[in-house]
């Protein structure tokens, strides 16, 4: 059986007005077609939400107390997955159709950094970097799709990365998590752990 009413109200679609009824405890901001919210990361305060929206390069600010849209955060195209430091100042953003990581300073909502991720300083795009993870001790790691390896940055100083080197992976990592049991890392390989013919393919 259908859901209860519970008051909410759908989005509007393109083209129609913004709901005027003051009751609604959020208006619709027109933000546009087209921004994909991929993810979204709570601040650690329970008064934030981050979303990542992949179409629009940018992060979304969100307001939980007043269930509001604030800002939007701009970053490198097709913003992805998010980490917060430790201290919840910094937001690290892999954005896929880069070589980028964009990194936000939330007390000033504003860029303050782009790493560069790819196997060096002028590659075009194309590594994808999908995924990251940020340890307690500040170590950033992430996951390069079309370059599989794992870029590596000591990031303890937010404005200033200091990159260390690649880790190798499988075949198209999507996703890099640290555990804090073991100290291990975790990659998962989209597409195995090594590239080979596609005996099902075309056959020129």
């Amino acid at each position: 059986p259908p859901s209860p009413p519970d008051g909410r109200k759908d989005p509007p679609k393109e083209g129609e007005p913004k709901p005027k009824d003051k009751k609604d405890k959020m208006e619709f901001e027109e933000r546009g077609v087209g921004a994909y919210p991929y993810t979204c990361l709570a601040h650690p305060d329970g008064k934030r939400l981050f979303v990542s929206l992949w179409g629009d390069a940018s992060v979304a600010l969100i307001d939980l107390e007043k269930n509001q849209w604030l800002a939007n955060l701009p970053t490198a195209s097709h913003p992805t997955e998010m980490a917060l430091s430790k201290d919840g100042n910094h937001l690290f953003v892999s954005c896929s159709n880069s070589t980028q990581v964009s990194v936000l300073d939330l007390k000033e909502n504003k860029n303050i950094q782009t790493i560069n991720c790819a196997l060096h300083p002028n590659a075009p795009t194309g590594n994808t970097p999908s995924s990251l993870t940020l340890l307690p001790d500040g170590m950033l790691f992430v996951a390069n799709s079309d370059a599989n390896n794992l870029s590596v940055f000591n990031v303890t100083n937010p404005v200033k990365a200091e990159p260390l080197g690649f880790i190798p992976t499988g075949w198209y990592p999507t996703s890099v998590r640290y555990n804090p049991a073991d100290k291990r890392l975790y990659v998962t390989n989209g597409k195995g752990f090594t590239s080979r013919a596609n005996y099902h393919g075309p056959n020129p």
